[in-house]
């Protein structure tokens, strides 16, 4: 259906004729197809990382309205509070999520350099599709954005061997 061509003619009831020929027009549309809609519906983050060390977030998103659906670009951007900072480097080009399908984006990155502070940092999923960028909304167990936890890294050991005892 979507995408086919149809013609058809409009004839009046009281055709009138004139010299013989009756009176009808022609007209044609197109159904152009629709675009789907991709949502995320699965998010998984690593719950604390440590600044230094390695983080890794997966969306998946799926098509939820029957109809397949173009991004140009897939990113994951990362905030503080409120701040853009970066994307991660694994950005994705031209991708398309098919009728009722589904695809799982995964990013790595670590906090060091611009999330090397300890807090609470925004991972956002966002496409850039027929309406330009938007952030992707969330369904079912989905998330968006994902919120990174960055700690402190102890770097202070304590053993038997340097622990001592005071006395008199």
């Amino acid at each position: 259906m979507h995408g086919n061509s149809y013609f058809w003619k409009i004839c009046p009831e009281n055709i009138l004729k004139c010299k013989g020929q009756e009176s009808c027009a022609q007209a044609s549309f197109t159904i152009k197809p629709k675009s789907g809609l991709a949502k995320v519906s699965k998010t998984e983050i690593t719950d604390d990382v440590l600044v230094g060390n390695r983080y890794h977030v997966s969306f998946t998103l799926e098509e939820i309205t029957g109809s397949p659906v173009t991004f140009s670009k897939i990113i994951c951007a990362v905030y503080d509070c409120n701040n853009y900072l970066f994307n991660l480097e694994n950005s994705i080009d031209n991708k398309t999520i098919p009728a009722n399908g589904s695809w799982k984006y995964d990013g790595t990155g670590f906090a060091v350099g611009k999330i090397s502070k300890t807090g609470t940092y925004k991972l956002i999923l966002r496409g850039n599709g027929n309406e330009g960028w938007k952030d992707f909304a969330a369904i079912d167990a989905g998330i968006n954005p994902a919120l990174l936890n960055v700690g402190i890294n102890p770097q202070v050991s304590i053993s038997d061997d340097n622990v001592s005892q005071g006395g008199n």
